[in-house]
């Protein structure tokens, strides 16, 4: 258990390096074997995308 909010832990890890992706899920860009429409695959997990977080995402992984 944590008392720290994902807002929290955003504004302390550099955001070249994790991103939000979804309001339960942050993600190492590192770790992302491959993006498929609205989910991320990181080895046999797939994980959601959701739509509030879809452009940030995008624009930070195609830079």
């Amino acid at each position: 258990m944590t008392l720290k909010t994902f807002k929290d832990f955003e504004q302390e890890i550099p955001s070249h390096a994790i991103c939000r992706v979804h309001k339960s899920f942050m993600v190492s860009l590192n770790k992302i074997d491959s993006v498929e429409r609205d989910r991320i695959r990181i080895k046999e997990v797939y994980i959601p995308i959701s739509e509030s977080y879809k452009k940030t995402f995008l624009e930070l992984i195609n830079k």
